[in-house]
């Protein structure tokens, strides 16, 4: 649910139940879905490095089993080892025994990534032992998947709005309702976009599988490209856009929509006639909102464009490039442009939102005069007919 500030968040964590009885949550999906997407890409590079699958399949149960056994233990150890210590099979198995002797599903309520991490580790380097393989080799290949999973992992800490940020007053802040009332960062959605980055760096590179595909069928260079500045500068602008446009879309008057379907408007019509038009000032500021974020994105695009002269250089890693090298003048002079280019935005943001007032006001008295005009007609009518009548009452006499 939206708010004109913040974003309150509070989604169920139970996606649905399984015969009643097995709920099905999204932290232990999203889980499901990081591992899942790990293999795929492991999977890859084996193939692609000519390794037999009698030596890859081995190594999705060492993972699955390392990195399950490690999360488990590291929040059971970690966080809760008061209980779980006096309850050791709740550690092991996912169900929690009841006081009157029943039990319960309950799933593994409790992973933590750390945990995993060091169980991954270990499981590993007993595979490489039993397969004979290079530890460093194989971990090359992990180093590319671990991204992806450590995505779905923080979305996973996202739904269960755990590991959340600092209070802050940011147009993107999040409410965690379960946790308290106050706007804070949502650090997990941070850290899942970093590690969503660092998976495109590592697929796209040139060397890599998706880099590598892109180079040969299209002649295309991802990474290091200005087509890499324009996807960081999408990737992170466009949470802001999104934002923007959907509460403009909310806000859209339900009855026009109604009125338009009595008319016998199609739903496309609709959109395109009366939701778009109603909605535009909201999407015109989230528009220009994600180009400010846009212009000013230094991060994003220093990881996966770089920071190349004439070829991916944008204006905030030029001003550091400039500052770096001790020549103020000319990062001062990027600074001015960025300025200007941010002022002649707003002014174009308020032009806009001014003509749409206008256009407002006009209609609002259009349909004032209307009414006022049928008014004055309808007293009009009114009197012609008291008139008739006095006539003919006259007339009787």
């Amino acid at each position: 649910m939206l708010s004109l500030l913040t974003i309150n968040w509070n989604p169920n964590p139970e996606l649905f139940n399984l015969f009643g009885h097995i709920p099905v949550r999204y932290y232990g999906l999203l889980w499901v879905i990081g591992i899942a997407c790990s293999y795929f890409v492991v999977r890859y590079q084996y193939r692609d490095k000519k390794i037999g699958d009698d030596k890859f399949e081995p190594l999705f149960f060492y993972c699955f089993f390392g990195i399950l056994i490690g999360a488990r233990l590291g929040h059971c150890l970690f966080y809760q080892p008061e209980y779980y210590l006096h309850h050791f099979w709740e550690m092991i198995l996912p169900i929690q025994f009841l006081p009157d002797g029943g039990w319960k599903w309950t799933g593994y309520a409790g992973l933590a990534s750390h945990g995993g991490t060091l169980g991954l580790m270990i499981a590993l380097w007993l595979y490489c032992r039993k397969m004979k393989m290079h530890y460093m080799d194989v971990l090359d290949m992990i180093a590319v998947a671990t991204p992806i999973c450590a995505c779905f992992i923080r979305l996973a800490n996202l739904m269960n709005s755990e590991i959340i940020g600092k209070a802050t007053d940011v147009p993107w802040a999040f409410v965690f309702e379960r946790v308290d009332m106050l706007p804070r960062h949502p650090a997990q959605l941070y850290e899942a976009i970093a590690y969503f980055i660092f998976f495109l760096l590592m697929i796209f590179g040139v060397k890599r599988p998706l880099g590598q595909l892109f180079l040969e069928l299209f002649g295309v260079k991802i990474v290091f490209s200005w087509a890499a500045t324009v996807i960081a500068a999408v990737a992170i602008s466009f949470p802001l856009m999104y934002r923007a446009a959907r509460g403009a879309f909310e806000q859209v008057d339900v009855t026009l929509i109604y009125a338009a379907r009595t008319l016998g408007f199609s739903e496309s019509r609709i959109f395109w006639k009366v939701i778009l038009p109603s909605a535009m000032p909201g999407v015109l500021s989230g528009a220009i909102l994600a180009f400010a974020r846009g212009l000013g994105e230094f991060g994003a695009t220093a990881m996966l464009a770089g920071n190349i002269a004439g070829k991916t250089q944008t204006l905030p890693l030029a001003i550091y490039s400039q500052v770096a090298a001790g020549k103020m003048s000319m990062a001062y002079q990027y600074v001015w442009i960025i300025v200007v280019i941010s002022f002649l935005v707003v002014v174009l943001m308020n032009v806009l939102s001014r003509r749409d007032m206008r256009g407002r006001s006009n209609h609002k008295k259009k349909d004032n005069s209307v009414e006022a005009g049928g008014q004055d007609a309808k007293v009009s009518v009114e009197l012609f007919a008291d008139r008739e009548a006095d006539a003919q009452k006259g007339g009787a006499r």
